[in-house]
């Protein structure tokens, strides 16, 4: 019995004190380009998770760049945005690692989209 209890014991401290570090964190990165494959600096990328219920955003920076970091493994739904373009909507599953995930936009937004509006934040996309 002391043994079990000594052996239970060891696992719970090592489950304690280094499962945070034993889960691997996964991070998204890529880049945004214009239909004729131009990068698009400043434009808004989302990366909303289903089973969560959360949401990040990002920037992308004078490179086209955009970065997610420390994520965890799922499916999620990544969506591009920029003024004058039609909004690119992906859905992507992430596990443990590193993955690229480049993104262009394929063409103008309808007019209908055009129409200026106040910015949106990371808000629960709707299912389609």
């Amino acid at each position: 019995m002391l043994s079990r209890c000594l052996g239970f014991a060891l696992v719970l401290c090592f489950l304690v004190l280094w499962g945070p570090e034993a889960v691997a964190a996964s991070n998204l990165s890529g880049n945004l380009t214009d239909p004729q494959g131009s990068v698009v600096i400043g434009g808004t990328v989302r990366l909303f998770r289903w089973t969560a219920s959360s949401c990040r955003e990002a920037q992308t920076d004078s490179q086209g760049r955009f970065f997610f970091t420390n994520l965890v493994g799922g499916d999620y739904r990544l969506t591009a945005e920029y003024p004058g373009f039609g909004a690119v909507t992906r859905t992507i599953a992430l596990s443990d690692g590193n993955r690229n995930e480049d993104i262009q936009f394929s063409g103008l937004a309808p007019q209908s989209e055009s129409v200026t509006t106040p910015r949106q934040s990371c808000g629960a996309p709707r299912r389609s």
